[in-house]
């Protein structure tokens, strides 16, 4: 590994204290069908969510309803989604963003694809507007304040927030428009990514 490489506390607080597959697999490797298996715990073509296109109401009609956040649900665990859903999620014709999907019990959903700023998210089926300032509005931060404060409610066994708990965060990176917070702008100005004897060889 690069000792002075990207994400030093991920991996000090992850890989240093847990596994590392060298040599991993996935079923598809396509965001939003991926997103889709994991919600659902069925592959792309039994989940119907086959491109990126997906979400739609064949999608909503069928295997959302029985993701694994309902089979939690009914376990007695306490449910909560914060991030970017499926590409689909909060347009008009599939329920806008009053609709949160069956099994969570606090729900921060993006509205339609990977946005940082100037975007639209449900809160609990509240639509929230969102402009350009850092501070108020980076979604990635937004995110991990929204999950710790889900944590919290937990912890101090706020009522409706009671364990046990399972949660899921979607992130939009490493999607584009890749806007970093201001902070790490220029954090790796001066580095390239890794690349293999073979396109080192086609770039000379």
């Amino acid at each position: 590994f690069d000792a002075d490489g990207p994400l030093q506390e991920t991996r000090k607080r992850i890989l240093e204290q847990g596994v590392w597959f060298e040599n991993s697999f996935t079923h598809v490797s396509i965001c939003c069908p991926s997103r889709a298996a994991l919600i659902t715990g069925r592959y792309m073509h039994n989940n119907g969510a086959i491109d990126n296109t997906c979400g739609g109401t064949e999608f909503q009609d069928g295997a959302e309803q029985l993701n694994l956040f309902t089979y939690a649900q009914k376990e007695g665990y306490t449910t909560f989604y914060a991030g970017k859903y499926l590409n689909n999620y909060g347009k008009r014709d599939m329920g806008g963003p009053e609709r949160v999907p069956p099994g969570f019990d606090s729900w921060y959903g993006l509205e339609g694809n990977s946005r940082y700023y100037n975007y639209r998210v449900s809160d609990n089926g509240v639509e929230e507007k969102h402009g350009s300032d850092y501070a108020e509005d980076y979604y990635t931060d937004r995110l991990t304040n929204r999950s710790l404060e889900f944590l919290r409610n937990v912890s101090a066994g706020t009522p409706g927030y009671s364990a046990p708990w399972v949660m899921m965060i979607g992130t939009p990176a490493c999607h584009g428009p890749n806007d970093p917070a201001p902070q790490y702008q220029r954090a790796y100005a001066n580095r390239t990514a890794p690349r293999s004897e073979e396109h080192t060889s086609e770039l000379q």
